[in-house]
């Protein structure tokens, strides 16, 4: 994973947090089919450039482009230092065919869109044209439909360039399970949002399910989609069926690889929240006042006596606690570690009313003297470092690779290691 230290200070870290790549990059981005970009200052040249580096952190690319996107289906799209053109290079960093290009996207299943002037077209990997420029705009969505749009209205092509649902839609979205979302009535709000009343068009193109207000455009997921009248949420399928009422202020789908492959749904319902199942029933069988959604098969549900408790995707129990303020949402653990604080019981109700949602943002500003202890927990909920600090951050990975974390007691102020101990002139 690429991480900054601060700005020029760029690396890669493993799943524990050291540095296999060490941080000597202006920037890093994410490895993609064996290769990452990064952005460096050659010696003697005035403006910084990108290339590629393999896992071993050797430059197997130059940095001879002004940025350098992401390796997909074996091709990465560049820019000229000197000239706002886009192409394409091989893993050898030669061109993969010839053309530059004002606008391109990243190769997708064998395809790419590519504008020449204010026309868009799509080229396969070996830099054949299959369908010209012929299409306002353009993008390769999914299950071998690629959508365009011209003179207002949109549609789909096959991976030949041939029309196979014309273009009649004011909007349309990718395909999912045999679906996709098209609208023929849009319009934009004061913020310049898409407004649009959607329905499910199938293969053919033929509305499975008609245009109504109560479809969001979102995909579905497991023959499930999300929908919405009289400003509550609830769940449809495929036929158009109610399968969830409609009952929820809130309801968001959990990503499936933070819930090992389960479909499960964050919900709202007044001031209470929780996690339903695909059926609408309570994952753990009750709401709480507060719930953090899942993240590495973990998720966090404030308890009535404002304490988290962590369970998994089943609804188990994987620990207790004992505290009332918890890591972010999106960065619960970092270096396996989970930043928590000890709030006495008579005070939680006060402590929590100066957080916003309840503690899961903004608890790193509480001031020392509101009396909070903080210490971490490992993603089975176990306090493997007890909660004893004034003040503490996250862990982070420092300069050598090693996890650290800053914390005080009383006056003092130290950096930890992840077992607890004071590190060596960290004061």
């Amino acid at each position: 994973m690429p991480v900054s230290l601060e700005y020029g200070k760029s690396g890669f870290v493993d799943r524990k947090g050291k540095f296999s790549i060490r941080p000597t990059y202006l920037d890093a981005r994410s490895f993609s089919e064996g290769l990452a970009s990064v952005r460096v200052q050659l010696p003697g040249k005035a403006n910084t450039t990108e290339g590629y580096i393999n896992r071993k952190g050797q430059m197997i690319i130059a940095p001879n482009f002004f940025w350098a996107r992401p390796f997909s289906d074996g091709l990465a799209l560049v820019t000229d230092i000197e000239a706002d053109e886009r192409f394409y290079i091989n893993r050898t960093g030669k061109p993969a065919f010839p053309g530059r290009f004002q606008e391109a996207q990243d190769f997708s299943e064998g395809l790419a869109g590519v504008a020449v002037g204010t026309k868009w077209g799509f080229r396969d990997a070996s830099g054949k044209v299959l369908f010209g420029r012929e299409y306002e705009y353009g993008w390769y969505i999914s299950e071998d439909k690629v959508s365009y749009c011209d003179d207002g209205l949109c549609g789909y092509l096959d991976r030949t360039g041939e029309i196979i649902i014309p273009a009649r839609f004011c909007a349309v979205r990718e395909f999912h399970e045999g679906l996709a979302a098209a609208a023929i009535q849009c319009s934009e709000d004061a913020n310049g949002n898409l407004r649009a009343v959607w329905g499910y068009i199938d293969v053919s193109g033929e509305f499975a399910l008609a245009p109504s207000p109560v479809f969001t455009g979102l995909p579905f997921r497991d023959g499930l989609v999300i929908a919405r009248e009289g400003g509550k949420f609830g769940l449809m399928d495929r036929q158009g069926n109610v399968t969830v009422d409609f009952q929820f202020s809130v309801l968001e789908t959990q990503a499936a690889r933070d819930t090992n492959g389960k479909l499960l749904f964050r919900v709202q319902k007044g001031e209470q929240s929780g996690f339903i199942n695909r059926d609408g029933s309570i994952l753990t069988g009750k709401f709480y006042p507060s719930v953090i959604g899942f993240e590495q098969g973990v998720a966090l549900v404030l308890m009535d006596d404002l304490t988290w408790t962590l369970i998994d995707s089943e609804g188990q129990i994987l620990a207790r606690t004992k505290f009332t303020l918890v890591g972010l949402m999106g960065e619960l653990f970092s270096c396996h570690r989970m930043l928590v604080g000890y709030v006495p019981p008579e005070r939680r109700a006060e402590v929590l009313q100066l957080l916003e949602h309840h503690g899961i943002k903004g608890y790193f500003q509480l001031q020392r003297s509101e009396g909070i202890k903080f210490g971490f927990l490992d993603a089975n909920g176990l306090e493997v470092i007890p909660a004893k600090f004034d003040s503490a951050r996250p862990f982070r990975p420092d300069r050598s690779g090693e996890c650290a974390a800053e914390v005080s007691v009383g006056l003092k102020f130290y950096k930890i290691g992840i077992d607890g101990t004071e590190l060596a002139n960290s004061q």
